[in-house]
């Protein structure tokens, strides 16, 4: 190979790698942004909702908002842990502005996901729902998830979340759409959603 050759050889080398790092930097750019938004959107939608309630807590990049922190005798109920069991009723909502927190409400337009059989009685309500009662009561568990605190079994945010919350808790877990779905579209949420998930902590079994 001649001399030219060689040098035009590495020349366009150096162009294919350069334009490969420039397109993993822009990507990584634009995760970073994504997730910037997200965080944003999160906490500007908590302070509004949480101003007169009390505080919620930021665990790696998951907003933990426990409902009943007020509760008698809380501070004595077993804190979840890494390796515990843990069983408990959720409802998952892809996150949207109007979500509504308050006890009782189900924001039925948002959940994609559910175990909670008062919830599942709303949902499959054709009185209550009329055309939106689409819900098949067959094909959802009604009993609790079981699951070992911190491992991979359940969603990312959710994982992380569970980590410190208390039995008898009702907690809300909104986290960046890096640690739900990410780039994909599940079933009915989009790709780069926020998910935000009610659970209520029935039983921990400490390890």
């Amino acid at each position: 190979m001649s001399s030219g050759r060689l040098k035009n050889t590495r020349v366009c080398g150096k162009i294919v790698i350069c334009l490969v790092a420039a397109a993993t930097a822009a990507a990584c750019g634009n995760n970073y942004d994504q997730l910037e938004r997200d965080r944003t959107t999160i906490e500007t939608f908590l302070d509004r909702h949480t101003i007169e309630t009390g505080e919620y807590d930021v665990i790696d990049n998951v907003f933990r908002y426990v409902a009943n922190v007020d509760r008698p005798q809380r501070d004595r109920s077993p804190v979840v842990a890494r390796g515990d069991e843990v069983e408990f009723y959720y409802e998952a909502y892809a996150f949207a502005a109007t979500l509504n927190m308050a006890a009782g409400h189900y924001n039925p337009t948002l959940i994609f996901a559910t175990n909670r059989p008062e919830t599942l009685d709303f949902l499959c309500n054709q009185q209550l729902m009329g055309q939106r009662a689409a819900w098949n009561r067959t094909i959802w568990p009604e009993e609790p998830v079981r699951v070992r605190a911190g491992d991979a079994t359940v969603v990312e945010g959710v994982r992380r979340g569970l980590l410190g919350c208390r039995e008898g808790d009702h907690v809300w877990l909104f986290f960046v759409s890096d640690l739900g779905f990410g780039e994909e579209q599940h079933g009915t949420v989009a790709k780069n959603q926020i998910l935000a998930y009610r659970i209520y902590i029935e039983n921990v079994t400490k390890r």
